[in-house]
């Protein structure tokens, strides 16, 4: 009596089931923010330095939130962004955006942070 609609609706559902396992194979957009090598003009670039005098230099790629010194807080000094808008969360609750292809300086006061994100 009801095989005329079961026919259409199992065609229909395995169609809608093919067409999201097809769709389930093509990656998305990578949000892994790597710690790299500063050898290229085209990374995050952060000089920093903390409370007993120590200063480095981290280089970062990709898009994301790294907290790259596990919590504990940095003074930045120098940020060069590569091809990266930048937000850094400055411990004083202030989200400083820096667009991309920017070096700023901060040589008098620099900003106290413990995450960065990667746009």
């Amino acid at each position: 009596m009801f095989s005329f609609i079961r026919k259409p609706i199992k065609r229909a559902s395995i169609t809608v089931g093919a067409a999201a396992l097809v769709l389930s194979f093509i990656p998305g957009q990578a949000f892994a923010t790597d710690v790299v090598s500063c050898g290229r003009t085209d990374y995050l670039q952060l000089w920093y330095h903390d409370g007993s005098g120590y200063s480095d230099t981290m280089c970062f790629a990709n898009a994301g939130t790294i907290y790259p010194w596990q919590g504990q807080a940095r003074w930045i000094d120098k940020v060069s962004t590569g091809n990266n808008d930048v937000v850094i969360h400055d411990d004083n609750g202030t989200d400083v955006y820096i667009s991309r292809n920017n070096i700023v300086t901060y040589p008098n006061r620099p900003m106290s942070t413990r995450h960065v994100t990667i746009q």
